[in-house]
């Protein structure tokens, strides 16, 4: 990437998207946009507050962006042989088939996922506690043996809404390990490393394409290269997104996309889009040419870029799970992410037995996380 040819990120303001993406996803059944999302979805407002909720019953091939048996069953069977230890891995394989057993009876699939926008990483809403009271109340009174949850909470992004769960009968289960670089935080900008790979950067003949370059041509690309890494190369649980629904999130700007291109090819060889609400940032879409990636290290450069637009713009990264220590000697923290569930309102043998799993899962399932930087 030349000198001139690098572009140099403008501050911008927070955009509220979440009325684009609330009447998006409503437009049509959810599976449209997202294979592996067979649920209904539905939105309301609170307190002027856009509340999405996804409504789930039982789908053995929907994603753990809407399924808890997928994110906390079928996903980590899958990811067994991440466990370090030997004795671990095989109780929890040979625990596999009682627990999915278990789980079929409980109809743990039949829940409620409030503030769900059907991404990887979710940016739940900050609610205040009083919100959170009522939100509780609707939903336990409408949807009495359904589970109610919360995806995607951790205490450092969302203090407030993770102390009020906790305070208002809700148990916060250990998910996942994620990775955030705080805006406040300067250890990571100065560390070698990043310097290092922005000089690479600097000096590659790939060039950066932003939102407004992008041409349908590319979306097919980017469609191709996600589904390559997510789906066909790691596993069909993550989101199964349609290529029509990449088309809508660019056309509406939900999503803002970049990527990197060979300009001798005219190609796009890597991409990722940014979704932020107030201060945070995800990256929903992240993808490359796997074919091209031992060569020329693309990754590395979309990382790079990902972390300079936060860095520039001021804002929180939350750069999801996996790759624990590439993201680690970057700098990420390592945080655990929790779902809130509430079970106070459901029948007497339905609470029982699901707060047994949920006290299964406490006990052991942080320590395991942790270990294992799953």
């Amino acid at each position: 990437m030349g000198d001139a040819q690098f572009f140099t990120m403008k501050k911008k303001g927070s955009v509220d998207r979440n009325d684009l993406l609330s009447h998006l996803l409503m437009s049509r059944e959810s599976s449209h946009w997202i294979r592996n999302a067979k649920i209904d979805f539905q939105h309301s407002k609170s307190c002027g507050k856009i509340l999405p909720a996804t409504i789930s019953t039982n789908d053995k091939k929907n994603s753990y962006i809407c399924s808890l048996k997928t994110a906390f069953y079928r996903y980590p069977k899958q990811e067994t042989s991440l466990i370090r230890n030997r004795i671990e891995r095989h109780l929890l394989r040979t625990a596999s088939v009682p627990i999915g057993i278990f789980l079929q009876m409980l109809k743990i699939d039949r829940h409620i996922s409030i503030g769900n926008w059907l991404q990887s990483t979710n940016l739940p809403p900050d609610l205040e506690e009083e919100e959170l009271k009522e939100i509780t109340q609707f939903y336990s009174e409408h949807y009495q043996d359904f589970l109610l949850t919360f995806r995607s909470v951790n205490q450092e992004t969302h203090p407030r809404l993770f102390l009020s769960l906790k305070e208002n009968g809700w148990q916060l289960i250990p998910a996942r390990q994620v990775y955030l670089y705080h805006r406040e935080d300067n250890k990571w900008k100065t560390k070698k490393i990043v310097i290092r790979e922005r000089k690479n950067l600097l000096k590659s003949d790939l060039v950066q394409v932003n939102h407004q370059d992008l041409l349908d041509k590319d979306l097919l690309l980017i469609h191709r290269q996600y589904t390559d890494l997510f789906i066909n190369k790691h596993s069909p649980f993550n989101p199964q997104i349609t290529l029509e629904y990449i088309r809508k999130l660019f056309e509406k700007k939900v999503l803002e996309f970049h990527g990197l291109k060979d300009p001798k090819e005219d190609k796009l060889l890597g991409h990722y889009a940014i979704f932020q609400i107030g201060k945070i940032m995800t990256i929903p879409l992240i993808g490359y040419d796997i074919s091209r990636e031992k060569e020329l290290g693309i990754y590395r450069m979309l990382f790079s870029l990902i972390l300079m637009i936060s860095e520039d713009r001021e804002l929180t990264l939350n750069m999801s799970s996996g790759a624990g220590n590439f993201k680690k000697l970057r700098g990420g923290k390592p945080v655990t992410e929790y779902t809130g569930v509430y079970t106070n309102h459901l029948p007497k043998i339905s609470k029982i037995g699901k707060e047994l799993f949920f006290s299964a899962i406490k006990k052991y399932g942080e320590g395991i996380l942790q270990k294992n930087e799953i």
